[in-house]
């Protein structure tokens, strides 16, 4: 049989377990967890059959993601013929819920090999972007939207100035038409009379 489990006595003159104060530590408040700050990495190179939805189960594994923008090409009419009417994405911005931890996944699978399959030679190109926030982002999509909104309507007012330039041309070409036609046929009638 075992021996019983020894208990350790009270020092003498030690003041009994219930009477004794707690540590210090014990009483100090307990520290509040920071808030989680996001972090933003930037993808500089989308493989091109790489989709949005994969892109996050592909990145998920490794934290949480907030939110995830790819950015498509602009394709020119020949290109859409070429190659299909289906979006290809060239960059794209990751936003983890964890800065701490978007750092590390921008370190750790830089320049590794996305995955197995059909992504198997492609390399991850992620770069943290370090006081980036999300809101810059969409700031400078907005912006962008707006430069696009302002040059459309530049070139929309310019071709309203060209077609109303046009117009009046062949209105002025059309009346001036109309006066050399009057002056035949009145040169022609004064013929007559002569």
């Amino acid at each position: 049989t075992a021996p019983p489990p020894r208990r350790h006595r009270a020092a003498a003159g030690a003041a009994p377990a219930a009477t004794r104060p707690r540590r210090a530590r014990m009483d100090a408040p307990r520290r509040k967890k920071k808030p989680l700050v996001p972090g933003v990495i930037y993808i500089s190179r989308v493989p091109p059959s790489l989709r949005p939805g994969k892109m996050r189960r592909l990145l998920e594994q490794h934290g949480d993601i907030s939110n995830l923008y790819l950015a498509a090409t602009q394709k020119t009419r020949e290109e859409k013929r070429k190659y299909g009417r289906s979006k290809r994405f060239v960059e794209g911005w990751v936003e983890f819920a964890d800065k701490k931890i978007a750092k590390r996944v921008a370190a750790s699978l830089n320049t590794t090999p996305i995955g197995a399959g059909r992504h198997a030679e492609d390399l991850w190109c992620l770069k943290y972007l370090r006081g980036f926030e999300w809101k810059h982002l969409t700031e400078k999509q907005a912006y962008d939207r707006k430069v696009e909104d302002q040059r459309a309507r530049l070139a929309s007012a310019h071709a309203a100035r060209e077609v109303g330039e046009y117009t009046r041309l062949m209105d002025q070409r059309d009346k001036q038409s109309a006066i050399k036609k009057r002056k035949r046929a009145a040169e022609g009638e004064a013929d007559d009379d002569g």
